[in-house]
Protein backbone atom coordinates (compact mmCIF):
# COMPACT_ATOMS: atom_id res chain seq x y z
CA UNK A 1 0.00 0.00 0.00
CA UNK A 2 1.37 3.31 -0.50
CA UNK A 3 -0.55 6.24 0.55
CA UNK A 4 0.00 9.60 -0.78
CA UNK A 5 -0.36 11.75 3.03
CA UNK A 6 1.14 15.00 3.48
CA UNK A 7 4.35 14.02 4.50
CA UNK A 8 5.53 17.59 5.83
CA UNK A 9 8.03 16.71 9.01
CA UNK A 10 7.91 20.31 10.37
CA UNK A 11 7.82 20.44 13.67
CA UNK A 12 4.43 21.94 14.86
CA UNK A 13 6.32 24.27 17.40
CA UNK A 14 7.76 25.86 14.36
CA UNK A 15 4.30 26.64 12.79
CA UNK A 16 2.70 30.03 13.94
CA UNK A 17 -1.02 30.71 13.81
CA UNK A 18 -2.24 33.53 11.48
CA UNK A 19 -2.43 36.30 14.00
CA UNK A 20 -5.91 37.88 12.13
CA UNK A 21 -7.87 33.96 12.25
CA UNK A 22 -8.57 35.03 16.45
CA UNK A 23 -9.29 38.43 17.44
CA UNK A 24 -10.57 39.79 20.70
CA UNK A 25 -13.93 40.09 19.09
CA UNK A 26 -14.49 36.39 18.32
CA UNK A 27 -15.92 35.47 21.83
CA UNK A 28 -19.81 34.73 21.74
CA UNK A 29 -22.27 36.90 23.01
CA UNK A 30 -25.83 36.54 23.07
CA UNK A 31 -27.93 39.17 20.55
CA UNK A 32 -29.18 42.32 22.35
CA UNK A 33 -32.99 42.50 21.83
CA UNK A 34 -32.92 46.44 22.56
CA UNK A 35 -30.29 48.75 20.43
CA UNK A 36 -28.30 50.55 22.42
CA UNK A 37 -28.47 54.33 22.22
CA UNK A 38 -25.53 56.10 22.33
CA UNK A 39 -25.83 59.07 25.04
CA UNK A 40 -24.73 62.73 23.63
CA UNK A 41 -23.36 65.58 25.48
CA UNK A 42 -26.44 66.85 27.35
CA UNK A 43 -28.78 63.42 27.40
CA UNK A 44 -28.72 60.37 28.33
CA UNK A 45 -30.84 56.96 26.93
CA UNK A 46 -33.12 54.38 28.81
CA UNK A 47 -35.57 52.05 27.91
CA UNK A 48 -38.52 52.58 29.88
CA UNK A 49 -41.40 50.15 30.75
CA UNK A 50 -45.11 51.04 29.21
CA UNK A 51 -46.89 47.72 29.32
CA UNK A 52 -46.67 44.61 30.66
CA UNK A 53 -47.55 41.62 28.89
CA UNK A 54 -50.28 44.06 27.16
CA UNK A 55 -51.77 45.88 29.86
CA UNK A 56 -50.46 49.59 29.95
CA UNK A 57 -48.67 50.29 32.84
CA UNK A 58 -49.49 54.22 33.43
CA UNK A 59 -48.11 54.55 36.98
CA UNK A 60 -44.55 53.75 35.74
CA UNK A 61 -44.63 56.29 32.95
CA UNK A 62 -46.15 58.91 35.22
CA UNK A 63 -43.27 57.80 37.57
CA UNK A 64 -40.71 58.34 34.94
CA UNK A 65 -41.80 61.89 33.78
CA UNK A 66 -41.53 63.11 36.95
CA UNK A 67 -38.00 61.60 37.23
CA UNK A 68 -37.64 63.58 34.12
CA UNK A 69 -37.50 61.13 31.12
CA UNK A 70 -39.25 62.32 27.73
CA UNK A 71 -40.29 59.97 25.09
CA UNK A 72 -37.92 60.04 22.08
CA UNK A 73 -40.07 60.32 18.60
CA UNK A 74 -38.18 58.20 15.76
CA UNK A 75 -37.22 61.67 13.72
CA UNK A 76 -34.50 62.36 17.34
CA UNK A 77 -33.53 58.32 16.66
CA UNK A 78 -33.73 57.65 12.59
CA UNK A 79 -30.97 54.86 13.04
CA UNK A 80 -32.96 53.01 15.95
CA UNK A 81 -36.28 53.75 14.35
CA UNK A 82 -35.11 52.37 10.84
CA UNK A 83 -33.15 49.29 12.99
CA UNK A 84 -36.39 48.12 14.48
CA UNK A 85 -38.89 48.85 11.56
CA UNK A 86 -40.54 52.48 12.80
CA UNK A 87 -42.09 55.11 10.51
CA UNK A 88 -41.66 58.58 11.69
CA UNK A 89 -45.28 58.90 11.96
CA UNK A 90 -45.35 56.66 15.25
CA UNK A 91 -45.38 59.64 18.47
CA UNK A 92 -42.51 57.54 19.95
CA UNK A 93 -39.85 53.87 19.65
CA UNK A 94 -41.31 50.96 20.73
CA UNK A 95 -40.21 47.64 21.15
CA UNK A 96 -41.80 45.21 23.36
CA UNK A 97 -43.41 47.09 25.81
CA UNK A 98 -40.74 49.26 26.44
CA UNK A 99 -40.14 53.05 25.09
CA UNK A 100 -37.00 54.65 24.12
CA UNK A 101 -36.60 57.77 26.76
CA UNK A 102 -34.11 60.79 27.31
CA UNK A 103 -33.21 62.46 30.15
CA UNK A 104 -30.88 65.70 31.11
CA UNK A 105 -27.14 63.85 31.90
CA UNK A 106 -26.86 66.68 34.54
CA UNK A 107 -30.54 65.64 36.19
CA UNK A 108 -29.68 62.19 36.12
CA UNK A 109 -26.45 62.86 37.65
CA UNK A 110 -27.79 64.95 40.29
CA UNK A 111 -30.53 62.01 41.30
CA UNK A 112 -27.38 59.59 41.33
CA UNK A 113 -25.69 61.60 44.08
CA UNK A 114 -28.83 62.37 46.20
CA UNK A 115 -29.01 58.43 46.57
CA UNK A 116 -25.59 57.92 47.12
CA UNK A 117 -25.90 60.41 50.11
CA UNK A 118 -29.42 58.72 51.03
CA UNK A 119 -26.98 55.37 51.20
CA UNK A 120 -24.46 56.79 52.95
CA UNK A 121 -26.76 58.18 55.66
CA UNK A 122 -28.23 54.84 56.18
CA UNK A 123 -24.94 53.04 57.06
CA UNK A 124 -23.91 55.94 59.33
CA UNK A 125 -27.28 55.60 60.96
CA UNK A 126 -27.06 51.60 61.43
CA UNK A 127 -23.00 52.23 63.06
CA UNK A 128 -24.44 54.48 65.22
CA UNK A 129 -27.14 52.41 66.66
CA UNK A 130 -24.60 49.65 66.76
CA UNK A 131 -22.40 52.20 68.61
CA UNK A 132 -24.58 53.03 71.06
CA UNK A 133 -24.65 49.05 72.58
CA UNK A 134 -20.75 48.88 73.31
CA UNK A 135 -19.78 48.35 76.22
CA UNK A 136 -16.24 49.52 78.07
CA UNK A 137 -16.12 45.97 79.32
CA UNK A 138 -16.04 44.50 75.95
CA UNK A 139 -15.74 47.37 73.19
CA UNK A 140 -16.97 46.97 69.36
CA UNK A 141 -14.61 47.70 67.08
CA UNK A 142 -15.55 50.47 64.06
CA UNK A 143 -16.70 48.91 61.35
CA UNK A 144 -14.79 47.96 58.54
CA UNK A 145 -16.62 48.26 54.61
CA UNK A 146 -13.44 46.81 53.10
CA UNK A 147 -13.29 43.30 51.94
CA UNK A 148 -10.69 41.35 50.15
CA UNK A 149 -10.61 38.02 48.62
CA UNK A 150 -7.76 35.23 48.10
CA UNK A 151 -7.30 32.39 46.47
CA UNK A 152 -5.34 29.53 47.60
CA UNK A 153 -3.07 29.56 50.44
CA UNK A 154 -2.00 32.42 51.77
CA UNK A 155 1.80 32.22 51.67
Amino acid sequence: MNDQRNTDRTPRDLLTRDASARTEDSTYRPPSLLPEVPDTDTHVHRWVRISVYGESDPRNMSQRRQEGWELVAPAEQPLVSKQLGIKDTSPYIEIGGLVLCKALKARIESRGEYYRRQADLQMQSVDRQLMKQNDPRMPLLKPERTTTVTYGRKA
